[in-house]
């Protein structure tokens, strides 16, 4: 006959491993590997910026250059008006990340692998209407990658609220006019 506690910790154990594998940011939260480099520059300036002309979006080619797997565990954005989403080389997609709360972790769960030499995408979206028809002015926009990758003072760097990895950090900058202002000055150019 079974005691009544050897089901309880068979039960426990369990869900303990149910949840250690449902949740890889956990478990590859202290790996430190791949190395995150870019041919290009990790700024995008749209330069004026029509309010009421819709979504605009950069996309940004990242390469893991060390020798190995480049592991990402998410993302994050410094405003609700602007989201990302990575692309990784076999063609599948992250869920759309924004800014959090608190800014301190993405979504738990999604993790994604690159191998050594492969290129991933990371592709920004800015909606300039967001905040309203008037908010007009300049405006920079940061998108955060969380990843394995060793803090190299560049393009990996430690932020104390992200506490599972190093961050890349993308720009994505312009000035929001109003659509007037915008079409006068495509007429004088």
């Amino acid at each position: 006959m079974r005691r009544p506690g050897c089901l309880f910790r068979a039960v426990s154990v369990t869900m303990l491993m149910f949840f250690l594998i449902s949740v890889p940011s956990l478990v590859t939260a202290d790996v430190v590997s791949g190395k995150v480099v870019s041919d290009d520059t990790l700024e995008q300036d749209w330069g004026w910026i029509n309010i009421m002309g819709g979504i605009l979006q950069h996309t940004f080619t990242l390469t893991n250059g060390g020798q190995d797997n480049l592991i990402l565990k998410g993302g994050f954005t410094s405003c609700g008006c602007t989201n990302i989403i990575i692309t990784l080389p076999d063609g599948s997609k992250s869920p759309v990340f924004t800014m959090t709360h608190s800014n301190t972790a993405p979504p738990a769960n999604w993790v994604g692998i690159v191998k050594p030499g492969e290129n991933f995408k990371v592709t920004v979206d800015y909606d300039p209407l967001t905040h309203g028809p008037n908010a007009l002015g300049p405006v920079e926009r940061r998108a955060y990658i969380i990843s394995s990758a060793p803090e190299d003072g560049r393009l990996s760097v430690k932020l104390p609220a992200v506490r599972n990895g190093t961050v890349t950090i993308l720009r994505v900058s312009g000035v929001v006019v109003s659509e007037e202002t915008y079409k006068q000055k495509e007429q004088k150019d």
